[in-house]
């Protein structure tokens, strides 16, 4: 019997740039960083690594990107340009089973594969992994690696965050952070702009990516992102990205901390399966100051009164969405009244106000936009929701490629939501000081209400 041998990557010869990575990753590095500019590789470059790691070492890996149909579309099912399947990378002598509903594949020697969404958390949690890549990593919500970094730790597994830039969001966070550290692999080139650093050329000419500016239709800002990977380019179809970046550029965004000499208003976006997404406001002068942001999901009112009670502020107003007016069919209260109640019980501030339905969505969004220049933010609490703000965007209908009017609903909408609600015909702007003609207030009592 003869022995037959397989060459791992399977019909696959990396390129200079990346061998580097797979020459990183098999001397030991676990975390790798890749902005490299579309069509240079980067899901074939990770697939087949992750294939070679998967019919070596027995363990579970994961391939995740932003949604499923994204995994599905760019992996699962994708035929390159040669008529090649991505999939069969994998040496089909390696396949115990594939599971196509759930996009699950087996190997012969007990490693599993899977690809995911991140629209789809709850399936992810708890999962023990040994490698795990995150394909279009700047397109994924901020806290997405959260999941798996703890079981990767465990398990001494390797993780690989591959994307082009989406604006200045984690991507660029990440990318500040970790550019210089000895742990990592940090591999970045451009392929736009001859005269500028990190350049390579070797493999799409500047008249090839002119032909291709044509065909596509990329403007030149498009051209800078996909092809420069440049982060200041901005977001295709978002609605504030101009409006964060000019705050930044101002300055706008920095060191603006809590007064506690000033009130505090509060401005919601409720959810119960989605997130609920909370903005904290001072007024100072006209300017509008945004002290802190706070998300999350699943959990029921008590929570967040303690949430607030925990924070310490001196609460005015609480601005609920228009939803907040909706009452409970077992109990006839609207969620509005039930959060007076707590409130009051909790000894914050009762003053709740639901506000109304905009009328037409885009109204309220350019009410924002007209806001924005007298927003200031405290960059050290509410980073994540300055960057949520800079990648809220349209829909976009691929079958049509153009954008709709209509907002996408995803992890960065509620967040744009409860942004809104802060400029609803209700909502008050007046200066808000907490001491008045030398009245000296005591601040009291902020044990956290117990849950009932």
């Amino acid at each position: 019997m003869t022995d037959k041998t397989i060459q791992i990557p399977y019909n696959f010869t990396p390129r200079d740039y990346q061998l580097k990575v797979f020459q990183a990753l098999d001397s030991g590095t676990k975390r790798v960083f890749m902005k490299w500019p579309r069509r240079h590789g980067k899901d074939k470059v990770c697939w087949t690594y992750l294939v070679k790691a998967a019919c070596t070492v027995p363990g579970n890996y994961y391939y995740v990107f932003p949604y499923k149909t994204d995994a599905r579309r760019a992996l699962w099912e994708n035929i390159d340009k040669d008529g090649f399947r991505t999939l069969n990378h994998l040496p089909e002598v390696m396949v115990k089973s594939k599971r196509n509903q759930d996009m699950v594949i087996e190997l012969v020697n007990g490693s599993f594969i899977q690809f995911l969404g991140l629209d789809e958390p709850d399936k992810i949690r708890g999962v023990a992994a040994q490698g795990v890549v995150f394909s279009e990593f700047a397109y994924q919500p901020a806290d997405g690696y959260k999941i798996f970094s703890p079981v990767l730790r465990e398990s001494g597994g390797w993780a690989i965050f591959q994307s082009t830039p989406q604006g200045r969001n984690h991507f660029y966070e990440m990318d500040m952070r970790i550019r210089d550290s000895k742990n990592w692999c940090y591999s970045t080139f451009q392929c736009l702009w001859p005269d500028r650093p990190e350049y390579n050329g070797d493999y799409i000419t500047t008249n090839e990516l002119s032909d291709l500016q044509e065909e596509e239709g990329f403007s030149d800002e498009e051209m800078a992102t996909e092809y420069g990977v440049s982060y200041s380019a901005g977001v295709r179809g978002a609605f504030y990205v101009e409006q964060v970046e000019k705050a930044r550029e101002a300055g706008r965004i920095g060191v603006y901390p809590h007064d506690d000499h000033k009130y505090v208003d509060t401005f919601w976006d409720l959810g119960v399966s989605d997130s609920t997404s909370v903005w904290f406001r001072q007024i100072h002068n006209g300017k509008t100051v945004w002290i802190d942001y706070f998300e999350e999901s699943g959990k029921d009112i008590i929570y967040y009164v303690n949430m607030l009670k925990r924070k310490g502020y001196n609460y005015r107003t609480h601005y609920l969405p228009h939803d907040g007016r909706n009452t409970s069919i077992q109990t006839g209260v609207s969620t509005a009244d039930k959060f007076r109640e707590i409130c009051q019980e909790a000894k914050i501030s009762p003053d709740v106000v639901a506000c109304t339905k905009d009328k037409n969505l885009q109204d309220g969004i350019n009410r924002v936009r007209a806001s924005f220049s007298r927003y200031y933010f405290n960059q050290g609490t509410t980073s994540d929701g300055i960057e949520k703000l800079g990648l809220y965007h349209r829909r976009y209908d691929k079958k049509r490629q153009v954008f709709l009017k209509e907002p996408m609903h995803d992890w960065t909408s509620h967040c744009a939501d409860a942004m809104r609600t802060s400029v609803a015909p209700e909502v008050s702007e007046q200066d808000n000081p907490l001491f008045n003609f030398g009245e000296i207030t005591t601040i009291t009592d902020f044990d956290v209400f117990e849950n009932r």
